[in-house]
């Protein structure tokens, strides 16, 4: 299992359903924000996901919070733990990122043999973004594996962007800045979206926003965490696809 957006992250998303998840943008409202916007707020489907369809992204210099459903993931400072927390069944995964990465992140392209290939700049939603393939296979006939689209215009700390690029299935150091939209190529000239992004703005830092909860229960991995979430009826299938990957 690869993670939270990709394990954890169609060919269209027309007519796709945006179910809001627990962080909705009417919680974002609150009075005592400043007038400052320095906090980024991404809404983002993400189809792919055990826990929920869409999820909404806060980030910031130093930390994120992602939210889908009843599941949060943080990575904050001053230790940067890769923090899952699951408010249905009141359970929490924490572990270091180098814990974390050694068990479901993606493997650096030395041992999968895949590299990646730059493609054209461009702007998603204002933001400017560049365009990434994930090849697999000799340079001269290689195949396209996936194609990814990230910013840099979003500063945050380098602890974060590595956590948000593992769990889109991207190895340390392959692309630069924060992943904004990852498609999988399939047989047959199929695509899937694994990740893609509605919209981003800039806002003020809700309260507590990068405050992680208290009086949870502290169980051994991600997947026991999974496992407790009712809303994965084809959880299974889903680890072994990725475990096999």
């Amino acid at each position: 299992m690869k993670g939270f957006v990709c394990a954890l992250f169609v060919a269209s998303i027309v007519g796709a359903r945006f179910a809001q998840p627990a962080l909705s943008i009417e919680t974002l409202k609150s009075k005592d924000n400043s007038n400052a916007k320095d906090c980024w707020l991404l809404q983002q489907l993400n189809p792919k996901s055990p826990y929920s369809q869409s999820q909404v992204v806060l980030i910031n210099e130093e930390g994120v919070n992602v939210a889908a459903d009843d599941v949060k993931l943080f990575v904050v400072p001053p230790d940067y733990l890769v923090s899952f927390y699951n408010r249905s069944s009141r359970e929490c995964y924490r572990a270091t990122a180098k814990e974390w990465t050694s068990k479901y992140g993606a493997r650096p392209f030395s041992q999968s043999g895949k590299w990646m290939k730059k493609g054209i700049n461009a702007k998603i939603d204002s933001l400017p973004a560049n365009q990434y393939f994930m090849m697999q296979g000799p340079k001269d006939k290689a195949g396209v594996q996936r194609e990814i689209w990230t910013t840099e215009a979003i500063k945050t700390s380098p602890n974060v962007i590595a956590v948000l690029q593992h769990i889109c299935g991207l190895a340390q150091g392959s692309v630069k800045g924060v992943p904004l939209k990852v498609t999988r190529f399939l047989d047959g000239g199929h695509k899937e979206v694994l990740l893609h992004t509605i919209s981003v703005r800039r806002i003020a830092t809700p309260k507590n926003a990068f405050v992680e909860p208290i009086g949870y229960k502290k169980v051994k991995s991600e997947i026991e965490l999974m496992m407790n979430y009712d809303k994965n009826s084809g959880l299974k299938d889903l680890l072994d696809d990725k475990a096999a990957k």
